[in-house]
């Protein structure tokens, strides 16, 4: 099984600092989003089972090393991999490196708007993980709980709508390059307008006891996955598009796949 990232590093991390935030790093258990001023990117992390002296080496899927310390002041230092060094290189003094503020668990506040739902619903995956990986029901229930923003036990449109928005989202940063800021922004606004659709189609289908909203319990009646449910039955570019999302919700560890079991 693959080691986690060490939880000193896990949070909120941003250069210069937080309140002029210009890079940030949200660093989860196993992945880590990378927001920068024009670009957006997720990647998966492994702990590296040969540690260099000082510095923490975490590996991306391809073995690319990302190298993390965290200072005396508690600020985090990332030092990047020369383009001429081999992978299994460790930090020198010549390498180019980069500091970042502890901004804790909340983004900077410019980073709210675009980022905000998605870094909440990651960080949801990321705390269920271990879990998931050992009780079925104890994850879809910690899914759920995760995803019930209201706490009423009932997902209602807004909270399905928020679902397809952040699937959108996942869509692009987690292509093999990174995602521009303004494609990105195109992409959540597209979601507007799709994901009260999507999630009106979703209660339809599954609100059993008609009270507007859909239960786990609810989720829980039909074997088949709430993915495969979704299938339009009219319109090119609508039938693209939820296409796109049905994709899209992998990232999220097949999170709505584990409600309907």
């Amino acid at each position: 099984m693959s080691a986690d990232v060490p939880e000193t590093l896990t949070g909120v991390w941003a250069t210069p600092n937080c309140a002029s935030a210009q890079d940030t790093l949200v660093i989860y258990k196993s992945f880590y989003l990378w927001l920068g001023e024009e670009e957006t990117s997720l990647t998966g992390l492994t702990l590296s089972a040969t540690q260099p002296n000082g510095w923490t080496r975490l590996e991306e899927s391809d073995g690319y090393p990302n190298f993390f310390t965290v200072l005396a002041d508690g600020r985090l230092r990332e030092a990047f991999l020369p383009d001429n060094a081999e992978l299994g290189s460790v930090p020198s003094e010549d390498w180019q490196t980069t500091d970042y503020e502890s901004c804790g668990n909340s983004l900077p506040r410019s980073q709210v708007l675009l980022h905000g739902e998605s870094v909440a619903l990651l960080q949801v995956v990321s705390d269920t993980q271990k879990i998931c990986q050992t009780d079925r029901n104890a994850c879809a229930n910690a899914l759920f709980a995760g995803v019930d923003v209201s706490g009423d036990g009932n997902l209602s449109t807004a909270e399905i709508a928020r679902l397809v928005r952040v699937a959108g989202y996942l869509a692009a940063v987690s292509e093999e390059t990174p995602a521009n800021n303004d494609d990105l922004a195109g992409v959540l606004a597209a979601g507007l307008p799709l994901g009260p659709l999507m999630a009106s189609a979703i209660i339809n289908s599954f609100d059993y006891d008609d009270s507007g909203g859909v239960s786990l319990a609810e989720l829980s009646q039909d074997r088949d996955t709430l993915i495969d449910q979704l299938k339009p039955e009219a319109g090119g570019e609508l039938n693209s598009r939820l296409n796109q999302m049905k994709e899209a919700l992998k990232p999220l560890g097949r999170m709505l796949e584990n409600f309907g079991q």
